[in-house]
């Protein structure tokens, strides 16, 4: 399959899976072919709202968490084999 067929299948079970969290602004951030697996690697981020209310700002709906999760995709049959989580390194300034 293209990859624009991976990425359909990949979004479409993503948002799917996630549907009772309310996620909001899913985007993709990495794309990859293994050629070894057989498989795509596609990884999304999306805001999903925090577990706990906090602060005014968290109960006004105005703070949101980053999520990150890699959907993988089998390319011989569409069929997805994993959703992982795509941790990213701390970034200090």
């Amino acid at each position: 399959m293209d990859v624009n067929a991976a990425k359909k299948i990949a979004r479409e079970y993503l948002v799917d899976l996630f549907d009772d969290e309310n996620i909001t602004g899913v985007g993709i951030e990495e794309i990859v072919r293994d050629h070894e697996t057989d498989q795509w690697r596609i990884t999304f981020g999306f805001a999903r709202p925090p577990e706990q209310t906090t602060n005014l700002a968290t109960l006004w709906g105005l703070t949101t968490t980053r999520a990150y999760k890699t959907v993988h995709v089998n390319d011989g049959d569409g069929i997805v084999t994993a959703v992982t989580d795509r941790l990213l390194p701390d970034f200090k300034f």
